[in-house]
């Protein structure tokens, strides 16, 4: 054997030391650094006016913003309600109103002065003196949502129970939406796509999910005009209401007629459209790159630049005409010191560097399996597959093939946005999926090239090799699953999958089918235990032999083996090896090969196969102990098959495969005539044997026969046999005990 190829990557351990603590530097820094340094979100509330902007930094971050009849400006932040007075915001922390949770982070309104605020498990209300908390009726369940008018206050929560408080005690009925389960909404934890109240005029109640709907005290009534994915923009002063629907803003009077209809697709196919708020002639819609704005007369659209913000992400219009809205401010580059520009590079830096480690120990690791297993197989078989023989494709080729095919498909989907404007995202996907399944479905029909060592029919019939093509498939279907599994279960009126990440979802899917795959392979290994290979092989050929996997046809070559019918395996196995392309399922093809041709007598090939998976992994006890019976049945270089026998017992963890390896030390010692050495390798050998194991029970006694004909003590050696072949009498070991029988004389006499 040649010397193991250079370069070897770090250790496993090291990796997963360096790895976790890289990633533990990075979310810390990146902590710092978005909370607390210069990258912190600064919420700032603006005032405009046609004469100029005030600002008023609030230093939490911020969402509504709701202006009073009297001007009086509040905004939520992280750490409860906050209310402008003469230029301070004054905080009204979650602990300050007698609730225990630390923030109202579901919603809140105004009802003329008086404020109302949902938190996780109460309502409070706070008259401008005095807050009252409302904790029996949303103790139960979260509130979605809340709204107050005229005195009177409605919340929804998720478990879809509307409660009313008509300024003395609050009622609870349940929302039944004509057409939508009432589990769906208990689907929805969102913010923007959750339930919505509004109330409007006269304590009019409406509802904003997968659609609108008007309440008459008795029941809810669609609303014509609008899709299932609309979304809760606002209510102006007098009486409107407005949603985003698809790509329109639609604005909805008392009576649920549409007064106002704007398409956001003129403000650009990037434009995302956060709030609208109006008192006359006053309107505004604040949206990605600004404000639009009418003014009694005409639309102007004012810049967020104007207003020195980042981003805005809510409006509000005060009695007075002005425009109050909540942007996000990042400093000045001449306001970072010298160790927060220090601790932004490290910031970004480090999420490179545990991006780009793993990347570089996979490639290095994988380079060094490639050479490992060129050098192994081509010692092992004399050629090398067709995967080995081509050369590696440079990581940059790679990276521009990945680039182009990016481009071509979001190119692709921006130039049909031109002809269709309301073309889904969710095409992208598609199109890897239809790329991915087309590609992969193409590559199977392609014939394999002629191999001086295929077993099978060189260069075959083109088929369908579907153990490979599935999984690429149902792997481009996952990835939808990902991106779209909460929409699809919404759908399907799934609320307790749509509330799972798609990630679960994908990697849940993952693990059951591993599981499937073990359990149908340990259905199989139960059978070979009780040496039932006519039932092993019934399940082999049963309902569950599809999809055949690697460890599927590693059992079903593992079954032939322990049934005696080794040259029926060897085809399995060398198919694997020449078209698997994964190092460790070559590897356990190799291993299990190397046992299959020893059964056949092919000496040189067993020990070739063997050394070879010593040379990929070099701390495999199978592939020494099979070296070890190798030169013990070929009879040559006993020493070095004590060695192999001895370093196999030393890697080997589990207890209950040591017998075989003591039986083959055991043999070794034997033929060395070192028979008390051998008597105690026996006995050890004996105290850890699997005795529910037939095969391998089998497999014990005959190397004990072997090690007693090696001591010369033929009538004993003699028992272990016959034993052998009544405990496996249709296997490999009970047929090589029986051969043993009729050979042991003439053996003795030579």
């Amino acid at each position: 054997m040649d010397p193991q190829p250079q370069r070897r990557p770090p250790s496993a351990k090291v990796f997963w030391v360096v790895w976790p603590t890289l990633i533990t530097l990075a979310l810390g820094s990146l902590y710092y650094v978005v909370r607390h340094g210069p990258l912190a979100a600064k919420s700032t509330v603006f005032r405009w006016t046609p004469e100029k902007v005030e600002t008023f930094p609030v230093g939490q971050l911020s969402y509504p913003i709701r202006v009073s009849d009297r001007g009086v400006v509040w905004v939520q932040t992280i750490k409860g309600l906050s209310r402008l007075e003469n230029g301070v915001w004054r905080t009204f922390p979650a602990a300050a109103s007698a609730t225990p949770y630390e923030s109202f982070d579901h919603d809140f309104t105004l009802d003329g002065e008086e404020v109302w605020a949902a938190g996780p498990g109460s309502v409070v209300h706070f008259d401008g003196q005095h807050w009252t908390v409302y904790a029996e009726i949303a103790a139960l369940h979260d509130v979605a949502s809340v709204v107050a008018a005229n005195g009177q206050a409605w919340t929804l929560d998720h478990e879809d129970n509307l409660a009313h408080f008509d300024g003395k005690t609050w009622t609870v009925s349940k929302v039944e939406l004509p057409g939508v389960p009432s589990s769906a909404l208990r689907a929805f934890h969102s913010r923007w796509l959750g339930p919505r109240l509004a109330a409007m005029g006269e304590g009019r109640l409406w509802l904003i999910f997968q659609g609108v709907w008007r309440y008459d005290g008795k029941s809810w009534t669609p609303v014509p005009g609008t899709s299932r994915d609309v979304r809760m923009l606002g209510v102006l002063k007098g009486g409107a209401l407005y949603v985003l629907s698809g790509s329109e803003v639609l604005g909805f009077d008392a009576k649920g007629a549409v007064r106002f209809r704007y398409d956001t697709s003129k403000l650009g196919t990037s434009a995302m459209v956060y709030g609208v708020a109006g008192r006359w002639p006053t309107f505004v819609l604040a949206y990605s790159a600004g404000l639009y704005r009418f003014d009694g007369n005409n639309w102007k659209l004012e810049r967020k630049s104007q207003f020195g913000m980042s981003r805005l992400s809510d409006v509000a219009v005060a009695p007075d005409q002005s425009i109050w809205g909540i942007g996000y401010q990042l400093p000045e580059k001449a306001a970072y010191s010298r160790a927060e520009t220090a601790s932004l590079l490290g910031t970004l830096l480090l999420p490179v560097i545990v991006v780009v480690y793993p990347l570089w120990y996979r490639g290095r690791k994988a380079r060094y399996q490639r050479a490992a297993a060129k050098q192994a197989l081509l010692h092992a078989t004399g050629e090398l597959p067709s995967d080995l023989k081509r050369k590696d494709d440079p990581a940059w080729m790679t990276a521009v093939g990945v680039v182009i095919m990016l481009s071509a498909i979001y190119g692709t989907y921006w130039a049909a946005k031109k002809f269709w404007p309301a073309a889904p995202i969710w095409l992208v996907p598609v199109c890897f999926l239809a790329l991915h399944a087309g590609s992969t479905f193409v590559l199977s029909l392609k014939p394999r090239k002629a191999m001086p060592n295929d077993p099978i029919h060189p260069g075959g019939a083109r088929e369908i090799d579907w153990a490979k093509s599935w999984p690429p498939i149902l792997g481009g279907l996952a990835v939808i699953v990902l991106l779209y599994g909460r929409v699809i279960a919404r759908s399907l009126h799934l609320p307790y999958v749509a509330a799972m990440p798609g990630f679960a979802m994908l990697l849940g899917g993952q693990f059951l089918f591993q599981m499937y795959d073990r359990f149908r392979a340990r259905r199989v290994e139960q059978q070979v235990k009780r040496a039932d290979y006519a039932k092993a092989r019934k399940i082999l050929d049963g309902l569950l032999a599809w999809p055949p996997t690697a460890l599927w046809k590693l059992t079903r070559a593992e079954t032939l083996l322990y049934s005696g019918k080794p040259e029926e395996a060897e085809p399995i196995l060398r198919e694997m090896i020449e078209t698997y392309e994964k190092t460790r399922q070559r590897m356990l093809a190799l291993e299990l090969l190397g046992r299959v041709l020893l059964a056949q007598s092919k000496y040189d090939d067993a020990r070739r196969a063997f050394e070879a998976v010593i040379t990929m992994a070099p701390t495999r006890p199978a592939a020494f102990s099979g070296l070890a019976e190798t030169r013990l049945l070929h009879g040559i270089e006993i020493g070095q098959a004590l060695e192999n026998a001895r370093r196999a017992r030393q890697l080997q963890a589990d207890r209950e495969r040591l017998a075989p390896v003591w039986a083959d030390e055991a043999w070794a010692l034997a033929t060395l005539g070192r028979s008390a050495e051998a008597q105690q390798a026996l006995e050890a050998g004996a105290r850890d044997i699997d005795r529910r194991h037939r095969p391998e029970l089998a497999g014990f006694h005959w190397r004990a026969g072997m090690t007693l004909l090696a001591l010369e003590q033929t009538s004993v050696a003699m028992q272990w046999f016959v034993k052998a072949a009544e405990i496996d009498p249709e296997g490999y070991y009970g047929q090589l005990a029986a051969r043993c029988q009729r050979r042991a004389p003439a053996k003795i006499s030579v």
